[in-house]
């Protein structure tokens, strides 16, 4: 996939979840979760660009939506539940 391929799919996307109510930081960090399988906020800083400050305070709140989970680990881990996992069908 070309790279003006990618970053317009990442640009939809991040707009698609921002249509369903997340913040644009918190859409970023999601999206970066969800393509890196698992990720410590540093590393979610170094991919995204937000400073890390942001990285937290959005980590925190897309916890309490239950769209990530937090690994208790030295540095912590987090990793992307995925919002089918949450429908009833």
């Amino acid at each position: 996939m070309s790279t003006e391929l990618l970053k317009a799919t990442e640009a939809k996307i991040i707009k698609n979840l921002m249509e369903l109510g997340l913040p644009a930081t918190e859409a970023k960090i999601y999206l970066a979760l969800a393509y890196l399988g698992s990720a410590s906020a540093g590393e979610l800083e170094k991919r995204t660009g937000i400073q890390r400050p942001h990285v937290y305070k959005a980590l925190n709140k897309l916890e309490k939506r239950g769209l990530i989970e937090r690994e208790i680990s030295t540095p912590t881990i987090y990793r992307a539940e995925f919002p089918e996992k949450h429908l009833r069908l």
